[in-house]
């Protein structure tokens, strides 16, 4: 019985060993296929290379595997590899580590080629935008909730892919833009809002596409998949759009645009477009060419099924008990959510789990990040095992949870 016992723990550790080595070497082959393509000459679009600092999380065995030597990782080819709880996290992006910019990202990657190439060429994008100072920040563009900018947005996307399909058509790249014309007359915050977010995604977006080798009728087919798209996700599109429609200009436009650049005013100049005077005028005229109607129809539907879920989060979070969560005793968030809805001043989550101080809360239903984190009230109480409605939390010792008002409760030291 011993004997079995000892041979099942040894197949145990053995296969856990090989699944963990299969990891390093997956990875240490995407980072040295990317590596390739990003020393490329051809691939130097922005005069600063993108084979930057990377950093993998593997958050299953909480391990960190880089593309640049790291006291305590351990050497695999061209690859570190160990533990390093400090740095895990969840998703994709840029973390400043060790007075460097990493790209970030958490495995697994697209098995698909080309979309592993983009995401990595997209974020390391990232790393470079300081020295290119084309650091935009992310902003909410709260206007986009709105049914007017919306439907503006739409008409905008569907004017630029009429023009890319037609290699730069000039009709129809005007209308796009006074599409957008209309909306910042109309919206007071939106063209500082969106200049700053498209500088920020839009062109990381162009340049993972574009140095992936995606043609133009690639990106028209990309985005016609795309029916949703909010005040979140717009400048990856609107971003992406602009960047292969400058790519048809005379200019260079890589190296003259500025952070304070918006699309309106600098696609227009790199085209000579003179927009009209009467913006709402020329508009009403040409809304009907790319859909008016169903775009009208869908986004009142939209704006009915946003206010009712605004009004249940209201209760949920606003109305009804909940735990809070400071977010500064936060030491780890990993998503996997398929929601996001913006509410208030942050954002509406599902599938999440975050690691603090006080010890690892899943929440599989929904979750509210901002200033603080709210989930619904705790439903039973077993020592330092704590559920909810869609979440468990395990504490830490010395940590327990408190009820200070009706409709609160929060996590303290005992």
């Amino acid at each position: 019985m011993k004997k079995t016992l000892l041979l099942f723990i040894f197949f145990i550790f053995s296969c856990s060993t090989f699944s963990q080595s299969n990891t390093i070497i997956e990875v240490a082959k995407y980072i040295r296929e990317y590596e390739k393509l990003a020393k490329l000459e051809i691939n130097n679009i922005w005069g600063i290379s993108l084979s930057t600092p990377i950093i993998v999380v593997v958050p299953e065995n909480e391990q960190i595997i880089t593309n640049q030597r790291v006291a305590g990782l351990k050497k695999y080819k061209n690859v570190y590899y160990g533990e390093n709880k400090e740095i895990l996290s969840g998703g994709c992006g840029v973390k400043k580590w060790l007075n460097k910019n990493w790209a970030f990202f958490t495995y697994p990657f697209p098995t698909e080629d080309s979309s592993r190439f983009s995401l990595f060429f997209h974020e390391c994008f990232h790393c470079i935008q300081d020295s290119l100072q084309l650091k935009g920040l992310w902003t909410n563009c709260s206007h986009l909730n709105e049914l007017s900018a919306r439907v503006l947005l739409k008409l905008e996307i569907k004017a630029l892919q009429v023009s890319l399909r037609k290699e730069g058509s000039l009709v129809d790249l005007k209308n796009a833009l006074c599409f957008r014309q209309e909306r910042y007359l109309l919206h007071k915050n939106a063209r500082k809002d969106e200049t700053s977010i498209e500088i920020l995604e839009g062109l990381a977006e162009y340049t993972g596409n574009r140095l992936t080798g995606y043609s133009s009728s690639d990106v028209v087919k990309y985005i016609d998949q795309k029916s949703e798209y909010n005040a979140q996700s717009f400048a990856y599109l609107t971003g992406l759009l602009y960047g292969y429609i400058l790519d048809y200009s005379s200019i260079d436009w890589k190296k003259t645009i500025t952070i304070n650049d918006n699309f309106l005013e600098f696609t227009a100049n790199a085209f000579n477009i003179k927009l009209p005077d009467s913006i709402s005028a020329f508009n009403k005229k040409n809304k009907y060419l790319y859909g008016y109607k169903e775009i009208l129809q869908n986004e009142k539907v939209k704006t009915d099924s946003m206010e009712s879920l605004q009004n249940k989060y209201l209760t949920v979070f606003w109305k009804n008990p909940v735990l809070e969560i400071e977010t500064k005793t936060c030491t780890n968030v990993v998503f996997r959510s398929d929601t996001i809805v913006p509410f208030r001043e942050g954002k509406v989550y599902n599938k999440v789990k975050i690691t603090g101080n006080w010890g690892q809360i899943n929440i599989e239903g929904e979750v509210f990040l901002g200033n603080k984190i709210l989930v619904t009230e705790p439903k039973t109480i077993n020592g330092s095992n704590i559920k909810g409605n869609g979440w468990n939390l395990q504490l830490n010792e010395n940590w327990q949870i408190k009820k200070v008002s009706q409709n609160l409760f929060i996590l303290i030291l005992k």
